[in-house]
């Protein structure tokens, strides 16, 4: 038995298929997983059909730069401060890879033994 293929349960429940809905209606009765197909797309169809849309704020980019304008700038962190942080940032980062070269590319020149124990 050939089971229904996606577009036609779907053309049956919007109520398009024409001359083809007394077929699909006999085949949907006698075929068990055809039948299931359809209660997932009713299922589908129901959940779509709701009105679930995200409500859509028209003045939201006035309401962004509005927030954007009101914040206060003498509280913000000054150049020099974040030129700083950039510098920890940076120097954070070289010598955590020079650790690990270290560790990855050094330890082969160890002791088996050694090696062993400090990777497990």
């Amino acid at each position: 038995m050939k089971h229904l293929e996606d577009a036609e349960i779907q053309r049956y429940l919007e109520g398009t298929c024409g001359d083809e809905t007394g077929a699909l209606e006999r085949h949907i009765e006698a075929c068990g997983l055809c039948t299931s197909r359809l209660e997932e797309y009713r299922l589908l169809f129901s959940q779509l059909a709701e009105d679930t849309a995200m409500p859509v704020f028209s003045d939201l980019p006035d309401r962004v730069i509005a927030r954007l304008t009101s914040i206060d700038h003498a509280t913000a962190p000054s150049r020099e401060q974040s030129w700083r942080f950039d510098l920890v940032l940076a120097g954070s980062g070289v010598l955590i890879a020079a650790v690990a070269v270290f560790v990855f590319v050094g330890l082969g020149s160890l002791p088996h033994g050694l090696t062993h124990k400090l990777l497990w």
